[in-house]
Parts: structure tokens; sequence; C-alpha cells
């Protein structure tokens, strides 16, 4: 016999991790997305159960979400945020 419930399972598919330590970079990205108003975060496919897309809203039309075409799992989606956190960063900095 398993220990816990089917729905208990399938709830724990959907909970990102909290245990990702971002590097000092990926901070400094973040917040620079925060104070400018681009709003970049872990989306739900909602076609697969368990897999995200990374979501991503500019200044201005924040009811426009674009997702990327990459899915990730709950272990990798982190990673992926401060990826586009960073291309941001980069890109207004020039």
């Amino acid at each position: 016999m398993s220990v816990g419930s089917k729905r208990a399972k399938e709830r724990a598919k959907r909970k990102l991790p909290d245990n990702y330590m971002q590097s000092e970079e990926e901070e400094k990205a973040y917040l620079y997305c925060v104070k400018n108003d681009i709003r970049i975060g872990p989306v739900a496919v909602e076609e697969i159960i368990g897999s995200w897309a990374v979501g991503v809203s500019l200044p201005g039309n924040h009811k426009v979400v674009h997702k990327s075409p990459e899915i990730h799992d709950k272990h990798s989606i982190m990673e992926a945020v401060y990826k586009y956190c960073i291309y941001y960063y980069n890109k207004r900095k020039q």
C-alpha cells in the first residue's frame, strides 16, 4: 500500500519548490524587473499536470502574458524564470 492519497500526489505535482537559491546576479536582475514593472514568473501548463512555462508580462499591457515555448518541471522552472530576468536586465541596460 502506498502512503498518501492520489489527490495529495496530484497536488504535490502542482506545487512549486521553494528551495531554489538564486545567485547574486539573478537577484539583481529580478529586482530590476520588479522595479521596472516587468512581470516574470511560472505559469502552469494546463494540458500537462506538473509542467510549467515562463510567463512574461511587459509594462503597459499586463493583461497579456507571453508564455515561453519551453516546458519545465517543478525542479527547473525557477532557474528558467531567472534566466528570463537576466535577459531583460541585460537587454534594458545596453
